[in-house]
């Protein structure tokens, strides 16, 4: 590493031979470079880089603007200090628009401090360059940092505006069902009320022709109207308004209700539908509504997806006092990586590019919403060519009131007379689901 000082001197020939004497016994490696005049030191600049320049005031004030102009250009620069002769000549340097570490009056060149001031210049003005790059770079920085804010800034309010048109749209989308919902539920129910009409109506004889139509319009009027009851469910779970009704019923009747309805469907499709219900308590409290709502979604689910085969349904209680309501199918099956879709709403997974399978695709996704309500869990297994079979896990009995309770004197009297137990037994279920 070379270690030695190249200085320039721009002043007069007998200033040049002082500065010279002054630093002939320095501590320091020094390399001098003298010019007499200022169109030497100019040409001196040019040719060569420079640790430091000494300048005799005098000359700076002959050719002021070209030397001046030449300091001030290139990515060499150095610490200047100035020569002058009077104590006050130091005013005219601060004035000047170059930057001037130092500058000494030619009386203290004899003193010895020379190298000192030389050496204490150059680490200033490294120094100085150091802070100057520092100060650049952190100014760049903030420039960058106010652009990306400004830019986080702009991306946050476009957020914000497309977060309120989503949630506009969203409202609108659930009103709009609503409205369609409900406008379409009541003649819904007056073509299926007529239908019924027709078919229970002795007066009128109807031949088997007749008949089969009346019959088909009371399904396919069964069927929309199960899916209006599927969109009505869906916006009153999106838009916070479904609550939780716990009642005490008896979940085995429920149950064979709603297969005796789904079992229509299947067999228009000669589909098997089997179900086994396993409980120690048939009564349980729980929302009856929202689970025959479950039940119901869950079976015409899994009957619109299956071609050949059979559906079969399965509920039992856990030794977690939890109950598990488990439906396997032998239909199409889904592919594994599509799984997470079908709980998308008004989404259906299929494995070719038409639809082949009606509804509107929201089954599925209202069954999810109920599960979470009744703070309960689901969960899917499914293979293509080989069907699915959807798991659902809910609270055997949910928290009620004592009024409920209250109520329910006469159901459980009626299953007892059904089923025949002693009556120390009646205080025993009483007990149990009071505490459940």
């Amino acid at each position: 590493m070379n270690n030695t000082l190249k200085v320039l001197i721009i002043a007069k020939e007998k200033d040049c031979e002082q500065i010279n004497l002054a630093l002939d016994k320095s501590s320091i490696k020094i390399e001098l470079q003298t010019a007499i005049n200022s169109d030497q030191g100019i040409i001196a600049l040019k040719n060569k880089r420079y640790d430091c320049l000494l300048l005799e005031q005098t000359l700076l004030e002959q050719n002021l603007s070209q030397l001046i102009n030449k300091l001030q250009l290139g990515e060499n620069t150095f610490p200047v200090i100035v020569i002058n002769a009077k104590e006050n000549s130091g005013k005219l340097i601060n004035c000047m628009p170059i930057e001037v570490i130092e500058y000494l009056q030619k009386s203290t060149i004899l003193a010895g401090n020379l190298e000192y001031i030389i050496k204490n210049a150059i680490r200033i003005h490294a120094t100085e360059t150091v802070l100057k790059t520092t100060c650049h770079k952190l100014n760049n920085c903030q420039k960058i940092l106010i652009n990306r804010n400004r830019k986080i800034e702009q991306q946050q309010q476009e957020i914000n505006s497309q977060k309120l048109q989503i949630s506009q749209l969203s409202r609108q989308k659930s009103l709009f069902l609503k409205i369609i919902s409900h406008e379409l539920r009541t003649p819904m129910n007056s073509i299926i009320g007529f239908s019924q009409l027709l078919l229970h109506d002795k007066s009128h004889s109807l031949n088997q022709e007749q008949a089969d139509m009346i019959n088909r319009i009371l399904t396919n009027s069964k069927h929309l109207l199960m899916l209006l009851n599927q969109m009505i469910d869906y916006t009153k779970i999106h838009t916070g308004k479904l609550k939780l009704k716990p009642e005490i019923f008896n979940l085995s009747n429920l149950v064979d209700q709603t297969v005796r309805e789904i079992k229509i469907l299947a067999k228009a499709k000669n589909l098997s539908l089997l179900f086994n219900v396993e409980l120690e308590n048939k009564l349980i409290v729980n929302d009856r509504l929202k689970l025959e709502k479950i039940l119901i979604n869950l079976l015409s689910n899994a009957v619109k997806f299956t071609e050949s085969g059979g559906i079969f349904l399965h509920i039992a209680e856990t030794s977690k006092k939890q109950l598990t309501i488990t439906v396997k199918d032998t239909g199409i099956g889904i592919n594994k990586q599509k799984l997470p879709e079908i709980f998308v709403p008004f989404t259906q997974v299929e494995q070719g590019n038409t639809r082949k399978y009606s509804g509107v695709g929201i089954g599925l996704a209202t069954i999810e919403g109920l599960v979470k309500i009744m703070g309960g869990k689901i969960y899917i297994q499914s293979q293509i060519g080989l069907g699915t079979k959807i798991q659902i896990v809910l609270p055997l009995n949910m928290k009620f009131s004592e009024n409920l309770f209250n109520k329910v004197e006469d159901q459980i009297i009626e299953d007892i007379q059904i089923i025949k137990q002693p009556s120390n037994m009646v205080i025993g279920n009483c007990y149990h689901l009071k505490q459940g």
